[in-house]
């Protein structure tokens, strides 16, 4: 069964949940809500996704 996102739509590989909305979220659309930048506390990472790890790369070398 797939989850459907906040917007409506059926994501096949979600980076995240959000357990306000009830609904899981892409890139895109954490992006659009400002998740991250909001550090809200109902995003639930799904650790799995590639995104979370490119995005630790990112990090290390931007602190280089």
């Amino acid at each position: 069964m797939m989850e459907k996102t906040i917007f409506g739509g059926r994501p096949k590989n979600p980076v995240a949940y959000c357990a306000l909305h009830c609904g899981s979220l892409t890139v895109k659309e954490m992006k659009r809500k400002g998740c991250l930048g909001k550090q809200c506390r109902h995003l639930q990472k799904n650790e799995q996704h590639e995104y979370w790890k490119q995005r630790e790369l990112a990090k290390a070398r931007k602190e280089k």
